[in-house]
């Protein structure tokens, strides 16, 4: 209860704001879904004492079953496989299921770079869930809830609702090209020196096998002095990496690269080359948090 109150922005005295109040019944839903009860639904009411010119606002919180996936399908793909979508989605039938987790496993598949879109559906048959469709779910305004008549007992008390707590799951994808290029183009200047160069990036999906991808990405300049000691050559210079990315390489979200790089800058009088070979793991801890590592020989 604690949870729920401190999605409640107002109290005892506050002057009534009907719209800003009702929509707090959303948060407090979306609390309970996190916490794994996906059918949860909170109503709101205002009981207004005219004499008195009080209100009297009561959330009614109906937080359903804990709830567990129940059938699971993928629609959307066409070259990655169901089963690789579903390994790193990482939903199998009676896996619990709540929001929280839910959001990650979208953010899961699409850092397998495989996906142009990833979303994950579900049936919670909600007041505005009806069927499989996305759990953003309200538009202003809002009415406090629409109850059914079965869920108001004759004497006026709030019946809860009788749920299966098995979910319907449906991940959908879309898949991205399977070759992507950008090429730049760009001039860089100082006080002395002007830099003419071009880059490019080159994306391979699939290339080593499902959901393994190399990429390639290099540029090329030329150094010219415009002023101080013009007679000083410089000439190219330039850096290129070749990657593979395997996702899903230790355990469902750990995603190996092996990485190629020889880089080449620019200094007066001297050019300074590295090669290098880095085995990197990276993976996705939370929303926004990743933990990547490359050493590099």
């Amino acid at each position: 209860e604690s949870k729920l109150r401190e999605k409640i922005t107002f109290g005892v005295g506050s002057p009534v704001d009907l719209q800003n109040w009702r929509i707090r019944r959303h948060a407090m839903a979306d609390v309970l879904r996190d916490a794994g009860h996906l059918r949860a639904e909170v109503y709101s009411r205002a009981f207004v004492d005219r004499d008195a010119k009080a209100v009297d606002w009561i959330f009614y919180v109906d937080e359903g079953p804990e709830t567990h996936v129940g059938a699971i399908e993928v629609y959307g793909n066409k070259k990655i496989s169901t089963e690789a979508i579903l390994e790193r989605a990482g939903y199998a039938t009676g896996d619990e299921l709540d929001l929280e987790t839910l959001r990650k496993r979208e953010l899961d598949l699409m850092d397998t770079g495989a996906f142009a879109i990833a979303r994950i559906f579900t049936d919670v048959a909600t007041e505005f869930q009806t069927g499989a469709v996305p759990y953003e779910t309200w538009i202003p305004p809002d009415t406090g809830g629409v109850m059914k008549h079965e869920q108001v007992s004759p004497e006026g008390e709030y019946v809860p609702r009788q749920l299966s707590p098995d979910v319907n799951v449906r991940v959908e994808v879309v898949e991205a090209p399977d070759t992507q290029g950008q090429v730049v183009f760009g001039v860089n200047m100082d006080p002395e020196r002007i830099d003419p160069y071009v880059g490019t990036r080159l994306t391979f999906r699939n290339a080593l096998g499902e959901m393994n991808h190399v990429t390639f990405q290099g540029n090329v300049g030329y150094g010219l002095r415009w002023r101080g000691d013009i007679d000083e050559p410089l000439g190219v210079y330039g850096s290129t990496r070749l990657e593979w990315l395997r996702p899903g390489t230790f355990g469902r979200t750990g995603d190996m690269r092996l990485a190629l790089s020889f880089d080449e800058e620019l200094f007066p009088g001297f050019h300074w080359r590295t090669a290098a070979a880095g085995l990197g793991v990276r993976t996705l801890i939370d929303t926004g948090l990743f933990l990547d590592i490359e050493p590099r020989f």
